[in-house]
């Protein structure tokens, strides 16, 4: 599953953060991963500090450009306020939120 998000460093990495989370804990094999259309430099404090407070360490991430690789092999692809473009997979644009 990806998550994308304008940045890839605040929606779509703390949503697929506590997506994995969940998936580990309920024994689901799903992978989640962000992504952004322009990604940041880097992960905001404010984010780095409020997942910690969580117990996610996303310490040394780095946002990721979307490839059309990501969005051709994921299963899933939910969108928070932006429109990816290129090849997806077909029919599995789960929603565009925000």
């Amino acid at each position: 599953m990806v998550l994308i998000c304008r940045h890839g460093s605040a929606k779509s990495l703390i949503a697929a953060e506590y997506l994995q989370r969940l998936a580990e804990r309920h024994g689901l094999d799903l992978r989640a991963t962000a992504a952004g259309l322009e990604p940041d430099v880097e992960i905001p404090a404010t984010v780095i500090t409020g997942l910690l407070e969580d117990g996610i360490d996303v310490r040394g991430g780095r946002p990721c450009r979307v490839t059309r690789e990501a969005l051709a092999g994921a299963w899933r692809v939910v969108a928070f306020g932006v429109r990816p473009e290129g090849p997806g997979p077909r029919g599995r644009l789960a929603r565009t939120l925000g």
